[in-house]
């Protein structure tokens, strides 16, 4: 469960908080997000990871499938089989 603190206008900012913050109580993990057009420093009650290193990263995108139909409407033809 995180808990929220305050908001902050510039990433900078929020960094500087959050390291002051996990200086101050090495029992947790505090983490940095963007939410509504500012930065949210959050803490989560678990000590930090000795081997963490760097940031998060985003997930490759999902490839566009040749034929976005579902499979139902790919592979029925009309009203289930088209028999006459």
């Amino acid at each position: 469960m995180a808990l929220q603190g305050k908001q902050y206008g510039t990433r900078a900012e929020a960094d500087a908080i959050r390291n002051q913050l996990a200086e101050g109580d090495p029992s947790s993990s505090y983490f940095v997000f963007a939410k509504d057009g500012g930065w949210v420093v959050a803490r989560v009650p678990t000590a930090p990871s000795p081997n963490a290193t760097g940031s998060a990263v985003a997930a490759r995108p999902k490839p566009e499938a040749d034929d976005p139909r579902d499979a139902n409407r790919r592979n029925v033809p009309p009203f289930g089989g088209g028999i006459a």
